[in-house]
């Protein structure tokens, strides 16, 4: 499945012999430590990526890496390594855990708060996992849960990210795939792992940033496609009608890409089913297009 745990099922062993790069050092999973008063450990203090990996490799990285350091300034936390050491990081983590195609992510969390530690400086972890590619078409629930869109970390990606991870967990529950999340002023916004996106009569729409949404580096990479491609393209706020109206829908996420929806289910039931996937079909191919020309994917 594209955006829950289930590849753990396929491969056990990714938890319980993970090597982890702590802080300068490869270490085993339970060996990589921080303090029990650390900002991170106690208010989530930190921000963190998400990055796929084809062929070893990370894609994106240098985006990735930008983005992460502009939201560690926003969110006050220390960046204590460079991004070339931290490229060299990744692929010695990649290396030790031998992933092929996967996914790797990279967190920084802050030390002190001023109250409960006062220490300077921050912790960098990344981890790795395998991951298998997708081929099968999502079933999407509309969430009940709202995103507040004026929140003052809107679109850093902090390490404060349960809100989502519950929206998640109920949608799994559910039997769901993905769950769509809404602002508070009932625009939408993004599915918890991913960004959404869709289209209707040839344009292609997603929610504009000012809709809480986080700016993803998926979601960059598809909006210059489409552009390239000659594709009106809309960013702004859309009611969830505009969604249950649509041609056809997708979702992208740096792990796995575009994965069309097949089929979204609302908070009364009612279903919506998507079948054509015209133009995320041109899209996808230009994504693998980009993930071969960076990382060497067959």
């Amino acid at each position: 499945n594209i955006f829950f745990d289930h590849s753990r099922r396929d491969f056990p062993e990714a938890s319980t012999h993970m090597i982890v790069w702590h802080n300068g050092q490869l270490l085993s999973h339970d060996e990589a430590t921080i303090a029990a008063s650390s900002a991170g450990a106690l208010l989530g203090w930190g921000v963190f990526t998400t990055l796929g990996v084809w062929n070893g490799r990370a894609f994106a990285l240098a985006q990735h890496l930008k983005r992460l350091r502009d939201n560690a300034h926003t969110a006050r936390v220390e960046m204590n390594f460079s991004d070339d050491e931290i490229a060299v990081a990744l692929d010695k983590i990649l290396r030790a855990n031998r992933i092929v195609r996967g996914t790797a992510r990279i967190t920084i969390s802050r030390r002190g708060d001023g109250r409960w530690n006062a220490s300077t400086g921050s912790d960098l972890l990344i981890l790795t996992r395998p991951i298998a590619d997708v081929s099968t078409r999502l079933r999407v629930s509309l969430s009940p849960h709202r995103i507040e869109a004026r929140r003052p970390l809107h679109g850093v990606k902090t390490t404060s990210f349960l809100e989502y991870q519950l929206a998640w967990m109920e949608a799994s529950e559910a039997g769901f795939d993905e769950t769509v999340l809404r602002n508070s002023e009932d625009f939408l916004c993004e599915a918890s792992r991913a960004n959404l996106f869709w289209t209707k009569d040839g344009v292609l729409r997603t929610p504009s940033l000012d809709s809480g949404c986080l700016p993803g580096v998926s979601r960059e990479i598809v909006l210059r496609g489409a552009r390239e491609l000659g594709t009106n393209v809309e960013e702004k706020l859309f009611r969830p009608i505009e969604l249950q109206n649509a041609d056809e829908v997708f979702l992208t996420s740096s792990a796995q890409g575009l994965c069309a929806v097949s089929e979204l289910v609302d908070e009364s039931g009612q279903r919506f089913e998507y079948s054509q996937d015209i133009l995320t079909s041109r899209l996808t191919r230009f994504w693998n297009e980009c993930v071969q020309r960076e990382t060497g994917k067959s």
